[in-house]
């Protein structure tokens, strides 16, 4: 089952059983952000030049969310990075419903309603369907146990875990956690990374961590987040 990079990061983002987000707002907000940009520019639709992001390729690619934000690009003049990552995470509460959504039709997670105090009523979407997170999670393990070299794809995804704090939630076993601490500080200084993904993860931690420029191998793994909820 092929899955976008935004299901996959939002998959990682979300409690299998409870069916909540384990990411901080803020960081889910911006993480999906990036990751729909990111897409962009896998698929071959935007390009960065000088942080600059400009579209290459304007033709649809039937994905509601790549497609409006695809256009809503092509209408402005060329702008920074970090100007498209606000326009987006503006956005992030509709890229959140559209994704969950998609996941849901695909059978991967489920829609449940849940409630805070007895009173306040909030929206779960715990797994249904464990094996394609499963494989993400078993694809990124073997990246940072250098048993399989990743794709510009999984570079994409392991750089929005860690700037969204998802380290502790996406390598759940202590020794493997310790050692994709190990692999991000090594990829700080022998990065495979295009210059434009860098350049939006370098945005991204900006946004997320008060202007910290990403120069730092220290790696959060985001014990110290509340879980996120979607209240109604």
């Amino acid at each position: 089952m092929q899955l976008s990079l935004t299901e996959q990061f939002t998959l990682i983002a979300l409690n299998d059983e409870k069916g909540r987000f384990v990411s901080d707002p803020t960081y889910l907000d911006n993480g999906l952000a990036g990751a729909t940009l990111l897409e962009l520019g896998l698929l071959n639709r935007i390009d960065w030049v000088d942080n600059i992001v400009k579209v290459k390729d304007d033709s649809p690619l039937g994905i509601p969310i790549l497609d409006q934000s695809l256009m809503a690009i092509k209408k402005e003049k060329p702008s920074k990075i970090s100007h498209w990552i606000g326009v987006l995470n503006a956005n992030a509460g509709n890229i959140k419903h559209v994704t969950l959504k998609t996941l849901r039709d695909k059978g991967i997670i489920e829609k449940k309603e849940g409630k805070v105090l007895w009173i306040f009523n909030y929206n779960k979407y715990p797994t249904k369907n464990d094996q394609p997170e499963n494989k993400i999670r078993e694809r990124l393990k073997d990246i940072v146990l250098e048993v399989k070299v990743p794709d510009e794809k999984d570079l994409m995804l392991l750089g929005l875990i860690r700037v969204c704090q998802l380290v502790r939630e996406a390598f759940r076993e202590k020794e493997v956690r310790k050692r994709a601490r190990a692999w991000y500080k090594k990829q700080s200084s022998d990065s495979k990374v295009t210059k434009a993904v860098a350049s939006t993860i370098q945005e991204l931690e900006a946004r997320c961590h008060g202007g910290n420029d990403g120069s730092s191998n220290d790696v959060n793994d985001g014990s110290d987040l509340n879980a996120g909820t979607e209240m109604h």
